[in-house]
């Protein structure tokens, strides 16, 4: 980070409510180094001109230096009014990226070109923009630790349209995104198992295999969906065996080995992913947390997300 940008950024009082306005006075502008070199062209021409009485040098001058302080306004004015709106990306694992998408609107104004939007580790680009249309660009950034997790601070920048300027302008979106904990490649089985008794679609009968049909949801593994009752059915139903009885997995903070409490956690989510993917109820115990047992992606995101909040986690 630049000078300019270190002193720029220092003007941000906290993270900002959506969508940000960026009004003239959010807006830097300074020449780049190419701008540099065309500036002391246009004084080395300037120099010649004077040197020589060459009227045609000094109309060359004046025409470049005009061009230069035109540029100026249009570089400065492809920022000014602009909207921009990060949305809070989905969950990821620690150790993965958490994708924001960043929404950069133009309400008013003219064509915006050459859009840059830099971030802790991220980079995106938008080519274009439309009068009173917008852009949606992903910007990724690591998620080293589980947790909450910010963008942090975000830079939008352009030098169109000659390049010989810079205009950028700082924001800090309060956009966040939940880091849920690695999961161990394998972990022990949990030794909690409770039993329980299902009544869906009629009376259960203990010592049956067959109980009856329940409806689907999220979770329940493709082997026990009653495929030839779809055909004859709009429905998609599940399979009822065991004369009612079926496991339920309690998965406890104080079961698992004392320690590192980073590897108790990701213990705990490879359990939970394991009994997911097997269509198993599980339930969920934390200090002050409970999750009774439940199944499908729902009941699977709160339980993630329980073991990323754990302690107050916080990854920025």
């Amino acid at each position: 980070m630049s000078l300019a940008d270190r002193i720029s950024s220092r003007r941000l009082a906290g993270p900002e409510a959506n969508p940000v306005y960026l009004h003239h006075r959010r807006v830097y502008i300074l020449p780049t180094r190419s701008g540099w070199l065309f500036a002391l062209t246009l004084l080395v021409l300037l120099l010649g001109a004077i040197n020589y009485g060459n009227s045609l040098a000094y109309s060359l001058t004046f025409l470049l230096a005009s061009l230069g302080v035109i540029s100026i306004f249009h570089t400065h004015r492809n920022l000014v009014g602009l909207q921009v709106d990060v949305l809070n990306p989905s969950p990821a694992f620690a150790g993965e990226g958490l994708t924001f998408p960043v929404v950069v609107s133009a309400p008013d104004g003219p064509v915006r070109n050459s859009l840059r939007l830099i971030a802790d580790g991220g980079k995106g680009c938008i080519p274009a923009i439309d009068p009173a249309g917008d852009a949606e660009v992903p910007l990724q950034i690591p998620a080293p630790r589980r947790g909450i997790q910010r963008l942090g601070r975000l830079r939008i920048e352009t030098d169109a349209p000659l390049g010989i300027v810079r205009a950028w302008a700082w924001l800090e979106p309060a956009s966040e995104g939940i880091v849920w904990p690695r999961p161990l490649e394998e972990a022990p089985a949990p030794e909690q198992i409770l039993e329980s008794d299902h009544h869906e679609g009629g009376r259960a009968r203990r010592g049956d295999d067959f109980e009856g049909f329940r409806d689907w949801q999220p979770g329940d593994p493709p082997s026990r969906i009653a495929w030839r009752r779809l055909a004859v059915s709009d429905r998609l139903l599940v399979r009822l065996d065991g004369g009612g009885a079926s496991r339920q997995h309690l998965f406890r903070w104080q079961e698992t080995p004392p320690g590192d409490p980073e590897y108790r956690l990701s213990m705990l989510a490879r359990q939970i992913l394991d009994a997911h993917r097997q269509g198993a109820e599980w339930g969920l115990e934390l200090p002050g947390v409970h999750l009774p047992p439940d199944r499908g992606e729902t009941h699977l995101h709160r339980g993630l997300t329980a073991l990323a909040r754990h302690g107050g986690g916080a990854s920025a």
